[in-house]
């Protein structure tokens, strides 16, 4: 677990939380770490907002053939987590 948060701290502010969430939208099979879990809720609603703004028929096909969706949760949580997904920390993770 701590080479996951030494890699992340490693590689911090290489991205914004916008392409974040736009790479989950391509790449949804992820778990997304976040500082705390309300804000883990403020962008899973951000990246529903997203999934909303995709093409009419990209959503039809989601809508017929099932989608994953990306797991989100806090640093603690990531902690007690058995992880088998890529790991993508948000930049507010490891302040």
């Amino acid at each position: 677990m701590n080479k996951a948060i030494e890699g992340a701290q490693i590689n911090r502010r290489t991205g914004n939380t916008t392409w974040i969430l736009k790479a989950a939208v391509n790449a949804p099979d992820c778990i997304i770490v976040c500082k705390d879990q309300s804000y883990a809720s403020e962008l899973e609603f951000e990246y529903k907002e997203l999934l909303l703004k995709s093409k009419w028929w990209l959503r039809l096909k989601w809508l017929l053939l099932g989608r994953k969706h990306p797991k989100f949760i806090s640093v603690y949580m990531l902690q007690i987590c058995v992880i088998n997904k890529p790991l993508i920390f948000d930049n507010s993770a490891l302040n």
